[in-house]
C-alpha cells in the first residue's frame, strides 16, 4: 500500500498463491496421466536365451497398446521366480507379482489378481530354468483395459488442465489506483498472457459498501465493494494482501481517503 496526500495505491502480492497453485496443479496432472496410464492395457514379453547351463540372461519388454510406448530391460543371469502378494488397505483386493531373480537385483515381470495365474507364469519360468536342455524360452501376458484408473485419469486431467487455463487466463496481479488529481480510479490486472487496465471518476462512487451474507444456518460471510451508478460493484477481495491486518481494515482505508463511510448491508441468503 502506497498512501500519498492525493494518490492510494493498494496492491496485491499472489506470488505464494500463484506459486502453490502451480505446484498443485503439477502434481494433480502427474496423477492424472499416472492413472490413466495404469488403465491403458499392456503387454509384457520376456524372452530369455540359455548362454551357458547355469546362465539365463533376458530381455524384459513393456509395450503400452494404445501409446505404442515400449520399455526393454536387460536381465543378467536370471535365478529363478517368486511371487510377492501385494495388499493396500483393502484386503480382500490383493495383487500376485511375479518377480524375477537375477544377479542384478529383482524385477517385476506382472502384477495379477489371480494368484492361480500367477502360479502358471511362475512355473512356466521356473520350468525352463530347470530344464537345461531348453535353450530358449518367450512368456508373455497382457492386462485388459481398466476403466475405473483410465476414468479417474482422464478426469484428473480434464481438471488440471482446466486449472492451467485459469492460471493462464485469469489475471493474479491486480493494483488499485485511487488519484485525486486526476479524479480517476485506475484498475491495473496483470496475468501471464491478459494485461487490462479499467478506469472510473472518483465522483462515480456512491458507496463503500460491507455486505454481510447470512445463511440458513446464521453464519456470516463479509465482503466488500465499491458502489457505482446503476448498482455497479468493484469487488475489493482482489487487492487485498498480507500486509493488512484484515481486509476490513483495507476496506476503511479505502473510505477514509475517499471521505465516505463504511455503510453495513446485511442479505439473507
Amino acid at each position: 500500500m502506497v498512501s500519498i496526500q492525493n494518490k492510494l495505491i493498494i496492491q496485491n502480492n499472489p506470488r505464494q498463491e500463484i506459486v502453490t497453485s502451480i505446484i498443485i496443479n503439477i502434481i494433480v496432472t502427474l496423477f492424472s496421466i499416472v492413472f490413466a496410464y495404469n488403465g491403458l492395457p499392456q503387454k509384457v514379453m520376456l524372452a530369455c536365451n540359455r548362454i551357458e547351463p547355469n546362465q539365463i540372461n533376458c530381455n524384459l519388454k513393456e509395450i503400452n497398446l494404445f501409446l505404442k510406448y515400449e520399455r526393454e530391460t536387460f536381465i543378467d543371469r536370471l535365478s529363478g521366480v517368486i511371487i510377492a502378494p501385494l495388499s493396500g488397505e483393502d484386503i480382500s483386493h490383493i495383487e500376485y507379482r511375479v518377480i524375477l531373480k537375477s544377479g542384478d537385483g529383482n524385477f517385476t515381470f506382472f502384477g495379477y489378481r489371480s494368484e492361480d495365474k500367477a502360479q502358471a507364469i511362475a512355473s512356466e519360468i521356473n520350468n525352463f530354468i530347470i530344464n537345461k536342455k531348453q535353450s530358449i524360452s518367450q512368456v508373455e501376458t497382457q492386462s485388459e483395459l481398466a476403466i475405473i484408473p483410465l476414468a479417474i485419469g482422464l478426469i484428473s486431467f480434464t481438471i488440471s488442465l482446466s486449472l492451467w487455463i485459469l492460471i493462464i487466463l485469469i489475471p493474479y496481479s491486480r493494483k488499485l489506483t485511487i488519484d485525486k488529481t486526476s479524479n480517476r480510479i485506475i484498475i491495473n490486472q496483470k496475468g501471464l498472457v491478459v494485461n487490462k487496465v479499467i478506469e472510473h471518476q472518483i465522483n462515480e462512487i456512491i458507496d463503500v459498501l460491507k455486505e454481510e451474507k447470512i445463511d440458513k444456518s446464521d453464519d456470516s460471510k463479509f465482503e466488500y465493494f465499491l458502489i457505482l451508478p446503476n448498482n455497479k460493484r468493484l469487488t475489493l477481495y482482489w487487492y487485498y494482501s498480507n500486509t493488512w491486518n484484515s481486509e476490513l481494515e483495507m476496506v476503511e482505508k479505502i473510505a477514509q481517503f475517499l471521505n465516505l463511510k463504511v455503510v453495513h448491508r446485511q442479505v439473507k441468503i
